[in-house]
């Protein structure tokens, strides 16, 4: 999670404040006034309902900030807004891929596990805990630069050079918040039953368990910000802000609840004095997982929730009143806006890669095939193998408005074209800050996966396996848009689409029976780690199985 002092640095980012020193043309404030005003606590909470006209009146206003001046301040240098608007803040939309429950090694459901006797029915509590420390953004890398690309680009970080940050070297600053990565832990227990007549094995599985997300700064990173020239300058807490409580409402999200029940078939086809067990079948995922709660430690995030618009008119009157009327409220107010735009910003991420559903949100079904054999003595060979096809379906999903570089070639001198470029610039800051959300069919496609493992069993109630399992799954694709929630021009699908990806993990099993009359318990300790990835990140998972056969 995120250090407190780290947490001072990205809400100092999110004011803007730097900037605002540099570009005032009117009278400024010193510093040591301009931070005397943030260390004054405002009486009310945050909010996006600010007065545009606190602390200036309208002649000064316009006299000092026309909105042919504040195009003009906004597009000269050091701050040349219409050329960092042409790059795009993120370079990926897709949320990350993460592998549904039911298809880690650990959780596979040990239906022909060894048994003492005949038993028709198997029922199965199966506690777990599941963690990816650095989930995948692109499909090579967990670090949160190549999403938001914007943080690296050269072309951005050249204009923010020309600005005078004295000691601080921002460049190196953003490069550091760029290797924040997002965590996934994942803590429950799966319960199965399942049931074995003649030939024919059923068998029904639904895990209930807690998700947590959250952003993560390693070590180094923080020392490396705790000993710049941008610690000491960012250090201010900020008004009405508890830097735990906001990390925690706008940094992390977490729920618990019920997944998906998956429910399959199996048919033994072997021949009856066969050493060999081998079993066809098909699988059918059901999209039951629902929200118990959430909100627990972190935040509840709505996607669908009507974006900010940057109203740069409404920022320099506050702005004016804070300069002009050396107005404290105006001061507050800006600080308050600017505030507000930086959560919606980081709101919007949190919401696109760390508010996850509980379940895979599409039906899937495919054909099963198991075989059990016996090697030598003690040694044997087992096999779990599927081909599940995803159903299209309709999910909630981010993309950024399409940017075309000549639609900034205006003439931003003009006065007759003022008010029009400053709409424009108005538009295009809430389109890079702010990706679209849309209701829109998805197509998952095709994922494939097969378990295999050597197994010893030994005191005829006792198995070790150890294995490899291999994951795959395609690229997807789009569908229709059915619901588009802000108005805009043309979206760029193609970096919010999922790729592929692919993963192998090593496992281990360690079973044994305690046999009785009319019962047998099954015990069963397991666990696996990823040792190869591409478009996923590594996780492991342990957990412990408690079963009744009767």
């Amino acid at each position: 999670m995120l250090p407190k002092r780290t947490n001072y640095y990205l809400l100092k980012i999110l004011l803007g404040i730097f900037v605002f020193k540099n570009i005032c043309h009117a009278q400024p404030l010193s510093d040591e006034a301009f931070d005397d005003i943030l260390s004054e606590q405002p009486s009310h909470t945050l909010s996006p309902e600010i007065s545009p006209k606190a602390g200036c009146s309208d002649q000064d206003f316009n006299d000092l900030f026309s909105p042919l001046q504040i195009v003009e301040i906004l597009t000269s240098p050091p701050i040349q807004l219409q050329k960092i608007l042409q790059l795009n803040l993120y370079g990926r939309t897709n949320p990350p891929i993460t592998r549904a429950l039911h298809d880690l090694p650990s959780l596979i459901l040990d239906l022909f596990h060894q048994s003492c006797s005949a038993r028709c029915w198997s029922l199965l509590v199966q506690p777990f805990f599941n963690q990816t420390r650095k989930m995948y953004f692109t499909q090579n890398s967990s670090a949160l630069s190549s999403y938001t690309t914007l943080l690296t680009q050269k072309e951005f970080l050249e204009i923010i050079d020309e600005f005078e940050f004295s000691k601080i070297n921002i460049p190196r600053v953003l490069s550091l918040f760029g290797t924040i990565s997002l965590e996934e832990r994942r803590l429950g227990a799966l319960f199965a039953l399942w049931n074995h007549h003649k030939r024919w094995t059923f068998s029904g599985a639904l895990p209930i368990y807690y998700l947590e997300h959250n952003f993560f700064l390693n070590q180094q990173a923080q020392r490396q910000l705790n000993n710049s020239a941008f610690a000491t300058d960012a250090g201010t807490v900020l008004p009405g802000i508890n830097p735990d409580t906001f990390v925690n409402q706008h940094f992390i999200n977490d729920r618990v609840g019920l997944g998906d029940l998956r429910i399959q078939i199996y048919y033994n086809i072997a021949p009856c004095d066969s050493s060999s067990n081998i079993d066809l079948g098909a699988q059918v995922t059901f999209p039951t997982a629902r929200t118990i709660r959430d909100g627990i430690i972190g935040g509840t995030f709505c996607k669908t929730r009507p974006r900010p618009t940057i109203d740069f008119t409404q920022m320099f009157r506050l702005f004016c009143g804070a300069t002009v009327a050396q107005d404290r409220t105006s001061a507050l107010q800006l600080t308050e806006l600017m505030v507000n735009y930086g959560i919606a910003a980081i709101n919007t991420l949190t919401a696109n890669v760390a508010d996850s559903p509980l379940g895979e949100q599409h039906y899937n079904l495919g054909p099963l095939f198991h075989i059990k054999k016996h090697i030598a003595g003690c040694i044997g060979f087992e096999s779990y193998n599927e081909l599940k096809y995803t159903i299209p379906g309709s999910e909630i999903r981010y993309f950024i408005v399409k940017k075309n570089s000549a639609d900034f070639m205006r003439d931003y001198s003009s006065a007759a074209d003022a008010v029009a470029n400053l709409t424009f610039l108005s538009e295009q800051a809430s389109n890079t800050l702010y990706p679209t959300a849309v209701c829109i069919t998805t197509r998952p496609g095709l994922i494939f996966k097969t378990t295999t493992a050597l197994t010893i069993l030994w005191h005829e109630k006792s198995q070790l396996s150890i294995g490899y399992d291999f994951w795959l799954q395609n690229r997807e694709q789009l569908g229709s848009v059915h619901k588009r929630y802000t108005p805009g021009g043309p979206l760029n699908f193609a970096i919010g689409t999922k790729f592929a990806a692919h993963e192998g993990k090593i496992f281990g099993n360690l079973s044994t029976l305690l046999c009785s009359t009319s019962r047998d318990i099954y015990i069963a300790l397991r666990g696996d780690t990823t040792v190869q990835n591409k478009g996923i990140g590594r996780s492991f998972t342990i957990s412990v199985a408690f079963g009744l056969d009767f």
